[in-house]
């Protein structure tokens, strides 16, 4: 008998609490609960993401970013660009991190 893995893909919807906060290139959101860290802890493991070059625990997401994570998508880890470089195909959102607006590339 085959067996089916019907949530092989499954990402469920999640709330990302946040707090608004303005700085010089976007009105953007601060995760106040670590929700966006905890989602990349568990696909890519602590040890990647605390010796990561951006501090996910600390960068501010545009509103973008926090729809895409939402919904179930989740940034490709070491596809961040800065800003003013060009881009690639695929869907992108921002993030500032050390006053350097970035863009990340999503799954």
């Amino acid at each position: 008998m085959k067996h089916i893995k019907i949530f092989e893909n499954f990402n469920p919807k999640i709330d990302i609490s946040t707090r608004k906060v303005n700085t010089r290139f976007m009105s953007g959101n601060l995760d106040i609960d670590g929700d966006i860290f905890n989602i990349l802890v568990d696909k890519y493991g602590m040890k990647k993401i605390v010796h990561h070059i951006i501090n996910y625990n600390e960068a501010i997401y545009s509103d973008g970013f926090i729809r895409a994570m939402e919904n179930g998508k989740t940034p490709i880890l070491d596809s961040e660009v800065e800003s003013y470089k060009p881009k690639s195909e695929g869907e992108y959102h921002h993030l500032i991190y050390d006053d350097i607006c970035y863009v990340v590339y999503f799954e």
